[in-house]
């Protein structure tokens, strides 16, 4: 799967990016909300609380 691990590796740049400018990220993958809704809800509640 080496175009997902591209899209990984580009992530990480952004992410790490974006944290040294002060931001903070949170990564939702399509998959997650298909596979289980509640969860990935929860996740962005929890990081939203935590901002």
């Amino acid at each position: 799967m080496p175009k997902i691990e591209g899209n990984v590796l580009r992530d990480r740049g952004q992410d790490e990016y974006l944290h040294l400018k002060g931001w903070k990220v949170l990564r939702i993958w399509e998959h997650e909300i298909k596979d289980n809704l509640d969860a990935t809800l929860e996740k962005a509640i929890s990081f939203l609380e935590t901002s």
